[in-house]
């Protein structure tokens, strides 16, 4: 089943004040920087995302042609648009996978991006990841002591 609409967006929202003895305080905002993106739906199609937990040290490779959507269909994505992680608890590392990496935003095999407790990360761009049978993995690590726990989402085309 295809997607019918989808809206990368990322934003980071602030105010502040600065106090001015025996003056008014300085205000500043609410204000933001945002970008979104509306892929077209008619090539961007497909959503895949999971909750995962993740041993100790353990790790997991999303080989993104062989993926199962959110109504048990198999997809097998040619193109990705966006990626959303999210961690709630532990810390992980994302990186190209080892066997057919996808480097996709990083660049080259070795880069990763390690997001500890709390924290997330949206990549949205303008143009496709091409994803192949030669570039199609990438892989979480639990890099922490203890379990972690993760949201993912990656946005593409079949």
């Amino acid at each position: 089943m295809a997607l019918t609409s989808s809206v990368i967006t990322g934003k980071i929202q602030w105010s502040q004040i600065k106090t001015n003895p025996g003056f008014a305080p300085t205000k500043q905002g609410p204000d933001y920087i945002a970008s979104s993106i509306a892929p077209p739906i008619n090539t961007i199609n497909e959503i895949y995302a999971e909750n995962r937990v993740l041993a100790a040290s353990a790790s997991h490779t999303y080989d993104l042609t062989t993926m199962i959507n959110f109504f048990g269909e198999a997809i097998s994505f040619t193109k990705a648009r966006a990626l959303h992680l999210a961690v709630q608890g532990g810390q992980i590392e994302l990186s190209p996978g080892v066997s057919d990496p996808l480097t996709w935003f990083f660049g080259g095999t070795s880069p990763s991006i390690t997001l500890p407790d709390g924290s997330f990360i949206t990549v949205g761009g303008g143009s496709n990841a091409t994803v192949s049978g030669t570039a199609k993995n990438l892989t979480i690590t639990n890099t922490g002591a203890t379990s972690a726990t993760y949201q993912i989402t990656i946005i593409g085309g079949v």
